[in-house]
């Protein structure tokens, strides 16, 4: 069992016709997803044919809700098997937590106030938590808003220790891998205020902010919501262990691991579509068994063929 091989870099064509040729992202976005899409054509079949067993007959509140907001709160009992995760998770932060060293958990050497216990390919030591990744709930949802069964793209156990900072991805922002992407956010841990959780604006407020800046901007101030007047309404991820949401980080600004006085665990799970323009810098590839047999839904979600 072997992951699909891209033959296309999305990033590294995207960033050529953005730097080499001039061309913006609004023009380049499309013309990448195209060239994917004819360099893997049996697959973008197979994503968009899986969807059909995973739309339910007519849309759900929730989903009108993810839809128009580009996020919703996941419901008590509503992703079989989180509690166990989030127990299994939980261990895996005790088990070095006596000798656990920033350096060892660093993967963005410009980002200390955001480690990783466990990332990316790390995480096929443990089948139990590949499994509720691909469950059907999480992924009927991420297929249902991206319009194809899409790749769990990358997943991480975060770390945000004590800091002090506001930088990078600490002030409001918006990820850039694709128009549309969906992150599952999980807290392990309780988390509130002091714990710099995951905080964002609605895809309908973000809009609003971000069609106020004359120029566009990587990262913003929290001033830019307070001048169009929306800076009460950002949400924060906030309450016991095991509480979760699902957000699109494309549309909804956000940041997270700000002003922490506390350690704050989280479990990020994100989604990308196949034909994503760019690809996650951290991209989760299992290349060997997984200790369990995936179905046909959950070997698409994987990129394993």
């Amino acid at each position: 069992m072997q992951t699909v091989k891209q033959r296309i870099s999305g990033t590294a064509l995207t960033k050529r016709l953005e730097n080499e040729l001039g061309i913006p992202s609004r023009l380049a976005y499309p013309l990448v997803r195209a060239v994917k899409i004819a360099a893997h054509p049996v697959q973008a079949w197979q994503r968009k044919q899986a969807l059909g067993g995973l739309a339910p007959a007519e849309p759900t509140a929730a989903e009108d809700t993810l839809e128009r907001d580009g996020y919703r709160i996941v419901g008590p009992g509503e992703l079989p098997g989180l509690d166990e995760v989030v127990a299994r998770c939980q261990a895996l932060v005790e088990e070095g937590r006596e000798s656990r060293q920033r350096s060892a958990y660093q993967r963005n050497p410009n980002k200390d106030f955001l480690l990783s216990v466990v990332a990316g390919d790390e995480f096929c030591r443990y089948p139990e938590l590949i499994r509720f990744m691909v469950s059907r709930p999480i992924v009927a949802t991420a297929a249902r808003y991206l319009g194809a069964v899409p790749l769990l793209a990358a997943a991480n156990l975060w770390w945000s220790p004590p800091n002090e900072t506001q930088l990078s991805s600490q002030r409001y922002h918006i990820d850039k891998e694709d128009r549309r992407q969906l992150k599952l956010l999980v807290n392990v841990t309780d988390t509130d205020g002091e714990q710099g959780p995951f905080t964002f604006l609605p895809a309908s407020l973000s809009e609003v902010v971000q069609g106020a800046q004359r120029r566009p901007k990587r990262h913003l101030a929290d001033e830019a919501l307070d001048a169009v007047g929306v800076g009460d309404g950002a949400l924060r991820l906030v309450g016991p262990a095991g509480s979760a949401a699902f957000v699109d980080t494309s549309r909804c600004l956000h940041h997270g691991s700000r002003g922490n006085t506390r350690d704050r665990f989280v479990l990020q799970l994100q989604f990308l579509r196949f034909d994503s323009p760019l690809e996650t810098p951290l991209p989760f590839r299992p290349q060997r068994d997984l200790g369990f047999a995936p179905d046909r839904v959950q070997r698409l979600a994987l990129g394993l063929v």
